[in-house]
């Protein structure tokens, strides 16, 4: 049987205000294996990819550290996307 379910995100600090030097650690957790994340953020129509990882094996489990400090956003709310494969 093919693992249907998506990945498990968990990501820390759990804060509902983040500062754009602070730094982040992304967990994802996939029975059938994590290849690669890519973190975006968003803010109305505009993108920006904040890190982006590709792994050579698949593991269950994997831990990528980003901050948004090289996206120069001036505060206000925006939306982070995490895609996870």
């Amino acid at each position: 049987m093919r693992d249907l379910s998506g990945p498990v995100m968990s990501l820390a600090p759990e804060t509902a205000r983040v500062g754009i030097a602070q730094p982040l650690e992304l967990t994802v957790s996939d029975k059938s294996g994590v290849q690669s994340v890519t973190v975006s953020v968003k803010r109305g129509t505009q993108s920006m990819v904040v890190k982006q990882e590709t792994f050579p094996v698949l593991e269950p489990s994997r831990r990528v550290a980003f901050s948004l400090k090289d996206t120069r956003l001036p505060e206000g709310a925006f939306e982070l996307e995490v895609r996870a494969y």
